[in-house]
Order: C-alpha cells, then sequence, then structure tokens
C-alpha cells in the first residue's frame, strides 16, 4: 500500500486511477457530490484505503481516504 502524507495527493492519486467522483457521508449513506445523488450501503464496495496520520501522531485524528466502486 502507497502511504501519503496528506489526504489531497491521496485523492489526486485515486483520480488518476479512474475514481472521478467524490463522496460524502451522511448518516449511513454516501453522498456523490458531482451527481447529488445517495448510494445506500451495499450498492458500493471499498476497493482501495489509505490512513493519512495526523501531525500529533494522535490515532484519533488520522483521516482515512477511500476508493469505492459503485
Amino acid at each position: 500500500m502507497k502511504f501519503y502524507t496528506n489526504s489531497a495527493d491521496a485523492i489526486s492519486d485515486l483520480h488518476r486511477k479512474g475514481f472521478v467522483n467524490d463522496f460524502q457521508l451522511t448518516g449511513n449513506d454516501l453522498l456523490c457530490i458531482q451527481e447529488g445523488i445517495f448510494i445506500r450501503p451495499g450498492e458500493f464496495c471499498i476497493t482501495e484505503y489509505y490512513r493519512i496520520p495526523s501531525l500529533e501522531k494522535q490515532r484519533e485524528d488520522e483521516t482515512i481516504v477511500f476508493g469505492i466502486m459503485a
């Protein structure tokens, strides 16, 4: 797995790989920002993920970036 020091680099790399939509977690669903549609659990698969450590090295502050297919 590739290591990233910030979420912007991870997201840019996912976009280069063909992951072209951005999603936001809303309750139990994912909101596709570009399309304005909701995707429910079971309608997508996580194919990649990257943990971005916080600068303070506190695990509760880390960011996780996911590559998903719907």
